[in-house]
């Protein structure tokens, strides 16, 4: 998990489900804005992470508080990564993406690279959602269809 530390992952936990995101940032491996560190700990940002441990790897992981309840995360399998090619034979994906702050939160998780996050105000409070994170490139899609999706153009 360390080594790939991307990707989007659908996490549960006995009463919810939510989707969430591993990304890297100055080295380190961030699930959302939890620390997976080497030895099996956690670092949350609010620095109660003492009775919290993970275990897995980029297709399943799982964090577990000491008193045995466990959050289970389960890694995307982009099928556009997948072809590294284009699947007529013709073609590639060109240009510029769509760049993150300039989607609506509904449609940021149809770009690669960029992420929904809600920000929070006083109390606790919901204060927006936001689009943010850096668009994978045009040139490394490979199918007409993740391509357009990108905001790129196919040639």
């Amino acid at each position: 998990m360390l080594d790939e530390c991307s990707g989007t992952y659908w996490c549960e936990t006995e009463d919810d489900g939510f989707w969430t995101y591993a990304e890297r940032d100055d080295g380190r491996c961030y699930l959302e804005d939890v620390e997976l560190v080497a030895d099996g700990s956690i670092s949350m940002p609010d620095g109660d992470d003492e009775d919290f441990s993970w275990s897995g790897d980029a297709l399943q992981l799982a964090i577990c508080a000491e008193r045995g309840d466990c959050m289970t995360c389960f890694g995307e399998v982009d099928e556009d990564d997948e072809d590294d090619g284009d699947e007529d034979g013709g073609g590639r994906c060109t240009g510029s993406p769509s760049r993150c702050s300039d989607e609506s939160p509904l449609y940021c998780s149809d770009i690669r690279g960029c992420r929904m996050q809600t920000r929070y105000g006083y109390a606790g409070h919901v204060s927006r959602d936001v689009c943010y994170g850096t668009p994978d490139s045009c040139e490394s899609i490979g199918s007409e269809e993740a391509c357009l999706g990108q905001g790129c153009d196919w040639e």
